[in-house]
């Protein structure tokens, strides 16, 4: 299978792959259990950068 850049740089620096599913797209379409478990995971990244630029606003402020 050829990976796209997108599914290269997909990692974080926790190394969860937020593109994990794109290698089987339709079992994945069918596991309503992993789509939640992707979504849960996405939503727990954009939360951490959030956290993560606010604290740095702060810090930048000193």
């Amino acid at each position: 299978m050829i990976r796209s850049g997108a599914d290269v740089n997909a990692k974080t620096q926790r190394g969860y792959s937020v593109l994990y599913f794109a290698e089987e797209p339709l079992r994945f379409i069918e596991d309503k259990e992993a789509i939640k478990r992707q979504f849960q995971i996405i939503d727990l990244l954009k939360k951490r950068g959030a956290k993560d630029d606010a604290s740095k606003r702060r810090n930048s402020n000193s």
